[in-house]
């Protein structure tokens, strides 16, 4: 079970792309360390908590496929327009109240 695990993680870290302008805060290379590291510690013995493990595997496969980026841009675009609203009606309020103040 931890063999297939790994190659599952290997696989991942494949895909994962890499950015060569983030040299020192590339989540792609963080990440390839931290499975070899985490692999290389149980490569003998049973993976501690296997549905942990495969959680973040899962999350970490979703994050690569941009499952979430559509419905991110969405819900973003729509707090946009809804803060412009906000944003037209603070600033009308803010105008009224600094020319009643310098009447």
């Amino acid at each position: 079970m931890s063999t297939t695990r790994y190659r599952r993680f290997l696989k991942l870290c494949e895909e994962w792309p890499r950015d060569e302008t983030k040299k020192a805060r590339d989540l792609g290379k963080f990440l390839r360390q931290r499975v070899a590291s985490a692999f290389r510690e149980s490569e003998n013995k049973q993976i501690a908590d296997p549905e942990k493990c495969d959680q973040m595997y899962e999350s970490l496969a979703r994050i690569n496929g941009n499952v979430y980026r559509q419905s991110v841009m969405l819900w973003a675009s729509c707090l946009t327009q809804d803060m412009k609203n906000h944003m037209k009606k603070t600033v009308k309020t803010v105008k009224w109240q600094v020319t009643d103040i310098s009447i």
